[in-house]
């Protein structure tokens, strides 16, 4: 809870302190990357896909689904609307918090114990920050990470790619 907190101080203090501009208002793109996330005794490896939308030029919307590997006989999936607050320190680097909402869901069974199997859908919100670097005009390569809250706690980290028109 102490990082979280942290984290939230480091993220308000970075909005409050930026006031430039990193993407056009109606700049798209579509991106997949892979992830990891760890809490609540469950920990794997996943995919994500999402879109990106400038709404204006500092404020950006992302709607994604992130599937992560079973493991242990445990697998989780998750889709959501990510909201990103831009400010671009260099011409090739945007650094923004994310601020979440979204859907998780859980399955613990598998084949040999079906007395045992157990699914749960959740509301779900998170907070954290991430970083793009511009490769070129129509390529940027992303980095984020979030603590993700609804029935499970965890925390996240992805990387990818996105190809913007």
């Amino acid at each position: 809870m102490k990082l979280f907190k942290t984290l939230c101080i480091l993220l308000s203090a970075t909005m409050i302190v930026s006031t430039s501009a990193a993407q056009q208002k109606g700049d798209q793109a579509i991106g997949a990357g892979l992830s990891y996330i760890t809490g609540d005794g469950y920990t794997s490896g996943g995919i994500t896909v999402n879109y990106r939308y400038c709404l204006s030029d500092a404020f950006r919307l992302e709607p994604g689904f992130t599937f992560y590997f079973p493991n242990d006989r445990w697998s989780m999936w998750e889709t959501g609307l990510n909201f990103h607050f831009l400010f671009k320190p260099d011409p090739y680097i945007t650094l923004y918090p994310v601020l979440g909402l979204g859907i998780t869901g859980a399955y613990y069974g598998g084949p040999t114990v079906a007395s045992n199997d157990f699914s749960e859908t959740s509301f779900a919100y998170s907070l954290g920050a991430g970083a793009d670097y511009r490769i070129d005009d129509d390529k940027t390569v992303w980095m984020q990470y979030q603590f993700k809250i609804s029935r499970f706690e965890r925390s996240a980290i992805s990387l990818g790619i996105s190809f913007r028109w």
